[in-house]
């Protein structure tokens, strides 16, 4: 009888050690760690992201296994919940007038922190499947056939399209493309969901709610990072008839960049589509590709003239084509000519610093000659203090132009606009040691009582003379 009871609890051991090692076979290790842990060195969403060279070498070294881990969480829709730890609210955002909610706000003003409980929808998670893919890359293509069926799926969609909702957003954090969408955020975080600041310029910031992703979008950004084998299907997706899909499509064919060549004339071809952001991603898409000048340059001429809704982003794509785009400068100054004369000066201020900055990358000695003075002499002869601070914004973003900025961004630090003073401190920052001759008034900022404009001395003082702080 001992003889086979040693025989079964030998085949019981062995199965577990053959369970254990198939469970840890689902998911790859690295150095004693799962994938799920080096994927949750980025944070917990996009607005918590943070560069983890670690994590990258780990992904690197697991390569091309990590496809099926990456391809099962895309895939899931478990949603998952964390303690987040929240500090007071400013008293500026408290309700007005008795009640227990106004009661309770200066209460939770008083209390010096707590916890909160946030639940954190699958998409946020997901959105680390577009990060690995980032660092992958090529290695990655054995996903190409799953990515392009979420991709295509209708049921994977969130942008917004001719709806009146805000357009999709993007934005750059250490060499990654941060996709965030802001629309529909009630519909699906119907939950108490945490807030990330948004800043303009760095100078007001405002809190929105965490943004839902979209795996459609996540699959189409994936297939772009995976590179120039994915560019074919992401080609057959503009002609789709969903004009989400052609709107993803065209992105992820922009984020590819120059591999995308071959998709240049059917980009061109939806700069005409019926789908404003769909037009909007074509524009952009050339732009960042950046190849076939001499035909993509008249095609983005025409819709800057034509199509008010598109004509932001073809001014940038030209912008971006630098100097290959001289033959766009009599159209970009006379747009130039005819916003600085508009009536509209909201909407105009806008097209304005578009086409300047757009100008300044073609070519700095037109800008110098045309487009500078102009700017110069609205700064000097301001319209309203609103209209002075964009154009101050505008001239600031030109730090190819130190000789010129600079001295007209001096005088305007002795301005009583608060808003104008902090334009200025901000843009300053920005030219470096070239704005040595800003110091000592930045120091006598870094000490004012205005917490907002003490900040940004404080930052603009660091990129122009590190180490200020022990020398002054």
């Amino acid at each position: 009888m001992k003889k086979p009871r040693r025989i079964f609890v030998l085949v019981l051991a062995l199965g577990l050690l053959g369970g254990a090692s198939s469970f840890k076979g689902r998911e790859p290790w690295y150095h004693g760690k799962p994938l799920s842990s080096w994927l949750a060195e980025y944070g917990a969403g996009p607005a918590d992201y943070k560069p983890s060279p670690q994590a990258d070498n780990a992904l690197r070294q697991i390569g091309s296994n990590t496809v099926p881990y990456l391809l099962n969480l895309l895939r899931s829709t478990n949603s998952y919940s964390y303690y987040s730890f929240v500090s007071k609210p400013t008293s500026q955002f408290l309700p007005k007038g008795p009640g227990v909610g106004n009661r309770l706000s200066i209460w939770r003003l008083n209390t010096r922190a707590r916890f909160q409980r946030v639940t954190v929808p699958a998409s946020w998670k997901h959105w680390k499947v577009y990060l690995a893919f980032q660092v992958i890359g090529p290695a990655g293509r054995s996903a190409i056939p799953d990515l392009v069926k979420l991709a295509h799926d209708p049921e994977n969609n969130s942008s917004p399209s001719n709806t009146g909702e805000a357009p999709p957003i993007r934005f750059w954090k250490d060499q990654k493309l941060i996709p965030v969408f802001a629309a529909q955020s009630a519909t699906y975080l119907p939950h108490a969901s945490p807030v990330f600041p948004i800043s303009f310029s760095g100078i007001y910031s405002g809190f929105v709610p965490q943004p839902f992703l979209s795996d459609g979008e996540i699959a189409a950004w994936s297939l772009a990072a995976i590179g120039a084998d994915s560019a074919p299907p992401l080609m057959g997706m503009l002609t789709n008839s969903n004009p989400q899909i052609r709107c993803r499509a065209a992105m992820a064919l922009g984020m590819m960049g120059k591999p995308a060549e071959p998709a240049v004339p059917a980009l061109v071809k939806l700069l005409h589509d019926p789908d404003r952001n769909t037009r909007r991603e074509a524009a952009d898409a050339l732009g960042c590709i950046g190849q076939q000048p001499d035909f993509v340059i008249p095609a983005l001429i025409k819709v800057s003239f034509d199509d008010k809704e598109v004509e932001s982003a073809a001014i940038e794509s030209l912008g971006a084509l630098g100097e290959r785009a001289t033959n766009a400068i009599p159209a970009l100054l006379a747009l130039f000519s005819t916003e600085y004369n508009s009536l509209d000066q909201t909407r105009g201020q806008y097209r304005i610093e578009n086409i300047a900055l757009a100008l300044n990358k073609i070519s700095p000695e037109v800008t110098k000659k045309e487009v500078i003075p102009l700017l110069i002499h609205r700064i000097q002869n301001p319209k309203s203090p609103w209209n002075q601070s964009m154009t101050l914004n505008t001239l600031g973003q030109m730090t190819n132009q130190p000789d010129l900025a600079i001295p007209v961004l001096l005088e305007t630090l002795d301005s009583t606009a608060d808003y104008t003073r902090s334009t200025t401190v901000y843009q300053l920052g920005d030219f470096g040691p070239a704005a040595t001759s800003a110091i000592p008034k930045l120091i006598s900022f870094s000490t004012n009582q205005n917490t907002n404009l003490c900040r940004l001395a404080t930052n603009a003082l660091d990129k122009i003379k590190p180490g200020w702080r022990s020398r002054k």
